[in-house]
């Protein structure tokens, strides 16, 4: 089964306006290109919107991710939907040929000139998420690479796994690429084919732990910001809680990929728009990030026993 997805989070700064809802022919091209899709795909969905004639989804990790945001959530959602393929479009694709599926076949295939319109492999869905945070490629090159993760020997998904399973029993000295590549049964040079040293696999894991996170528990609006701080605190401890030997790394490096990022912009605009003002907003949330991680990685550490 085929699943179709309009690619409609984008800001359209140099159109002017929102470009999904202007109109041609008396129909939006939102509502045109959700047709076009339909033609060729078993069900079509629309992503990053939260209204459109369609059924909508975010995209990953978050808002403002660009068409590989996009992307990204629906090669998630064809999994869990079991769907075989998606077929992209942007809300500006007009004039697709009739055999346009036929031309695209068999997936993994785009439009040269706009490769926002394409038919990809649902499995690409790990490699995508993995990527988009260690390279900056099209979305193309992006897409075709994640494919050749997805059907390598050794998968990503399979490294992070691994490293992460060390850290849980040995702490972040224990997942060194040697060990990993050991633990899976690899040479080395099997994981650097993926990461080029230790802080990227590092890295990869910290995002990984953050996108566990449900930010759904502190959107309510209706909260008093401060119960929405104290739940996404509870929220952290109780994922991170789950890789105490994981926690020691919240407390060291920028943490700079898409999930991190994400939380990050939730949390500030969550601290923002409770009239603390942007510049205020940005130490508190640097200091609630530190304290969290601090007080965890306290609480998480062995107790010495006092000889008697």
């Amino acid at each position: 089964m085929i699943l179709g997805v309009v690619l409609a989070g984008g800001q359209s700064t140099r159109f002017g306006s929102d470009k999904a809802l202007a109109e041609l022919g008396g129909r939006t091209l939102l509502a045109r290109a959700v047709d076009a899709l339909s033609g060729w795909c078993d069900f079509v969905i629309v992503a990053g919107r939260p209204l459109a004639p369609a059924p909508t989804i975010p995209d990953w990790p978050g808002p403002d991710a660009g068409p590989l945001g996009g992307l990204a959530a629906a090669l998630n959602y064809a999994i869990d939907e079991n769907y075989e393929t998606v077929l992209s479009c942007g809300v500006d694709t007009l004039g697709l040929p009739e055999n346009l599926l036929d031309l695209l076949s068999p997936a993994p295939a785009y439009v040269e000139q706009q490769p926002v319109v394409g038919h990809w492999p649902a499995k690409a869905a790990g490699g995508l998420e993995e990527l988009m945070f260690t390279t900056e490629l099209l979305v193309s090159e992006l897409v075709t690479n994640a494919i050749r993760h997805a059907e390598a020997p050794i998968q990503l998904r399979m490294i992070l796994d691994t490293a992460l399973s060390l850290i849980d029993e040995g702490g972040p000295a224990a997942a060194s690429i040697r060990g990993i590549a050991a633990r899976v049964g690899v040479a080395p040079n099997a994981v650097y084919t993926y990461f080029p040293d230790k802080a990227a696999v590092v890295d990869a894991i910290v995002d990984r732990l953050l996108g566990q996170v449900d930010h759904e528990v502190f959107a309510d609006r209706g909260e008093p910001w401060r119960l929405r701080v104290e739940s996404l605190a509870l929220e952290l401890r109780q994922r991170l809680s789950a890789h105490p030997g994981a926690v020691p790394l919240m407390l060291h490096g920028p943490m700079n990929g898409p999930h991190a990022l994400a939380l990050k912009e939730r949390l500030l605009e969550l601290l923002a728009g409770s009239g603390l003002g942007l510049l205020v907003s940005i130490p508190v949330l640097l200091i609630t990030n530190y304290t969290v991680y601090r007080d965890l990685f306290l609480d998480t550490q062995p107790t010495e026993q006092t000889a008697t």
